[in-house]
């Protein structure tokens, strides 16, 4: 079982809680940035280790959206807290990845853990998800159909046109926004230091 969260922290607590409660022989795992690429390596090798021996074993492997970015693993069934359209797919395609055993679930859910506020896209992601939700509901269309992808990109699109850039909160001294950061006037609090900084030193 894979199982997929946005935020670390999110994806933690469900490690712990999984970890808390499985029984027997099973094995829980949790892959996230915060490990070194050879430590995520290793854990991904001893699953596809499990895997391939097919002794019954049941594993658990939490990850947060790095699972999505070339890791070749095959599970039987996936949970991804909801985002947008081409990550659920993402995880999806680690689900049966070799058609093995016909059609293998992927659930949606929304996760009460996640706190999204500086992740201004992913938020809105699961809003244009929604949307396509709805869309293909009223037409009964499988969200892995072409017509429900053109409509996510569609929806995206717009938002994307409607919004010229997704600033990301962040905290220095005061709040600001990565793109504020990149900006050579006063509105950036780091340019303006700087300047203050040497306005002093030529005095």
């Amino acid at each position: 079982t894979l199982i997929v969260h946005n935020t670390k922290k999110a994806a933690a607590k469900t490690f712990e809680e999984l970890k808390r409660r499985v029984a027997g022989d099973a094995r829980v795992y949790f892959l996230t940035t915060d490990l070194c690429p050879k430590h995520r390596l290793k854990i991904i090798e001893t699953i596809k280790g499990i895997l391939d021996s097919d002794d019954g074993r049941k594993v658990y492997l939490v990850s947060t959206q790095l699972i999505e970015a070339g890791v070749d693993i095959s599970v039987d069934v996936a949970f991804r807290s909801m985002a947008g359209l081409d990550s659920i797919i993402q995880t999806a395609g680690r689900c049966n990845r070799h058609g093995k055993y016909g059609i293998s679930p992927v659930y949606v859910f929304e996760s009460a853990d996640e706190n999204l506020g500086s992740l201004p896209d992913i938020k809105h992601a699961q809003e244009d998800y929604r949307n396509t939700h709805e869309y293909c509901k009223n037409r009964n269309l499988s969200l892995m159909s072409q017509e429900a992808i053109d409509k996510y990109y569609s929806i995206r699109n717009l938002r994307l046109q409607r919004d010229a850039s997704i600033e990301y909160p962040i905290k220095l001294n005061t709040w600001t926004t990565i793109t504020k950061l990149f900006l050579t006037g006063k509105e950036n609090p780091v340019f303006k230091r700087a300047k203050e900084m040497l306005s002093l030193i030529h005095i």
